[in-house]
């Protein structure tokens, strides 16, 4: 006897018909989601593949180099016009660096590193493929809040499309290691898309949810505030946020930056800082927080809250407060796998790979679905080949253009996939696929050449991302199997 609760045949069928229709409603953005995300999992890697020659920290950084740093950007930013917010980076939070930055009023910012023994900033940050790749999948270079809260927006298709093929898939667990290969390519496209939802299941809800979550903390902020706090939206961002900087006419003088990083490391159990932020500085309301490395826990960091005159305020509760802020605050950590170092990092990147097949695969089984009815569709065949392959044509265009061109990684990825669907007027869905992952697999070893060429020593992560992508080329290029005739025009079935 079958242990799987008993499905009517009616509720299955409505539900794969809501999850088809969910599927190919958003199956672009969810892929652009999806790919990037998997990406920006080594945006540390990529940064330095970007500037290996940025002073590298060894060692723990000083309490008088981070307060040093800070007054550094502070002075420096003073000439940019009003500043929101200056902050320092120890190492292991954003790379192994010390860096800096302000954020302007207008929305402007700037990044620098700085010597780890004294502070100084001594090189502007420039990777402009990381920020690129960081924008397009946190708000796709979209204007003001819009392109995160479509992006959560995603976090919550891709979470019912996670809930809707379980229900609409009642043999789904039961089926878990079959794979029909060599057959019909419907059931062999449907048989990965199902084994890869299942096997990385727990990543496609953490990912989806705590996506959700980032993208539309607005909205749950205004639900708390309304059920909570009586509708006083300010309470509830200090619950979740903590204590929030208050503007003002201008103060006579920074706070003592290293005290307060002495006493927030002290409450730390001495543990190093890993982050040091100053919100509306030189002003009545300025407010510091300081995080401390709290290693044994999934956050990561404690943070600590000080006032202007260097009184400290509260703590956030991110390791060791009530369950639910430790829960709000390891969203980030869990959505970007910034815990357990390199191997967490590796495994996010194949279980991201696994997403990103199945993204891809939902359009492609519809695609073989309506060829197999005979009701092929060949232009949206083409649409979809270029949309995939072109997405990956685009990122490595952007990485060439990040070594040889003064042009934005944005400008050269949305030229590169407008030339995807050019070509799709002149080639069908199979010849298409084969010319882009050619191309693809060339800029890649190109841009890897351009960097060597450029920076003949690189540090050991930045090599990691060289071979990375001389590696993607070689598996793009053995997948161009040799054919002995072009495909119909005809044909409507997508390039594998």
């Amino acid at each position: 006897m079958s242990r799987w609760p008993r499905i009517s045949s009616g509720f299955v069928k409505a539900m794969l018909a809501g999850h088809s229709a969910l599927g190919l409603a958003f199956a672009a953005l969810l892929y652009l989601v999806c790919i990037s995300g998997t990406i920006v999992v080594f945006k540390s890697e990529i940064r330095q593949w970007e500037q290996p020659g940025a002073p590298r920290v060894e060692g723990e950084v000083s309490d008088a180099a981070l307060a040093n740093a800070m007054r550094e950007i502070d002075v420096y930013s003073k000439a940019q016009g009003p500043i929101h917010s200056l902050s320092v980076w120890a190492p292991e939070l954003g790379g192994p660096w010390l860096r800096a930055r302000f954020y302007a009023d207008d929305g402007g910012y700037e990044q620098w590193f700085a010597d780890p023994a004294t502070g100084e900033l001594v090189l502007r940050e420039h990777a402009p493929l990381a920020g690129f790749l960081v924008h397009l999948h946190d708000d796709l270079h979209l204007p003001g809040p819009w392109g995160r809260w479509l992006v959560g927006l995603m976090g919550v298709a891709m979470l019912s499309l996670v809930i809707s093929g379980l229900l609409s898939h009642p043999r789904i667990f039961r089926d878990a290691f079959s794979l029909r290969w060599g057959g019909s390519k419907r059931l062999q496209e449907a048989d990965l898309h199902n084994r890869l939802s299942v096997w990385a299941l727990p990543f496609h809800l953490v990912i989806s949810f705590t996506g959700a979550f980032l993208g539309l903390s607005f909205l749950i902020v205004a639900i708390l505030a309304f059920a909570a706090y009586d509708g006083d939206q300010a309470a509830a961002i200090e619950a979740v946020l903590g204590p929030q900087a208050g503007e003002g006419t201008p103060a006579a003088d920074l706070p003592d930056m290293e005290a307060i990083i002495a006493d927030a490391r002290a409450r730390g159990d001495g543990q190093a800082v890993r982050f040091v932020s100053l919100e509306h500085p030189g002003e009545e309301g300025q407010l510091v927080g300081v995080q401390i490395e709290t290693p044994d826990d999934l956050v990561a960091a404690e943070e600590y809250f000080y006032d202007g005159t260097g009184t400290f305020l509260r703590t956030l509760g991110n390791a060791k407060g009530p369950a639910g802020q430790q829960t709000l605050s390891a969203m980030g950590p869990l959505h970007f796998g910034v815990f357990g170092g390199m191997p967490v990092k590796i495994l996010y990147g194949f279980l991201g790979l696994a997403s990103t097949v199945v993204a891809v695969g939902g359009v492609t089984i519809w695609l073989t679905r309506r060829a197999d009815k005979g009701r092929p569709a060949p232009r949206w065949a083409r649409v979809w080949t270029a949309t995939v392959w072109g997405t990956g044509l685009g990122f490595a265009a952007a990485a060439l253009g990040s070594v040889m061109l003064p042009v934005a990684p944005a400008l050269v990825f949305a030229a590169a996939l407008a030339g995807a669907f050019v070509l799709a007027i002149a080639f069908d869905a199979f010849a298409l696929s084969r010319v882009l992952r050619g191309l693809t697999a060339a800029i890649l070893v190109a841009a890897a050449g351009a960097k060597l060429a450029v920076h003949p020593v690189l540090p050991a992560s930045a090599w990691g991302v060289t071979i990375a992508l001389v590696a993607a080329a070689l598996v793009l290029a053995l997948s161009i199997r040799p054919v002995r005739r072009l495909v119909s025009l005809r044909s409507s079935v997508p390039a594998e």
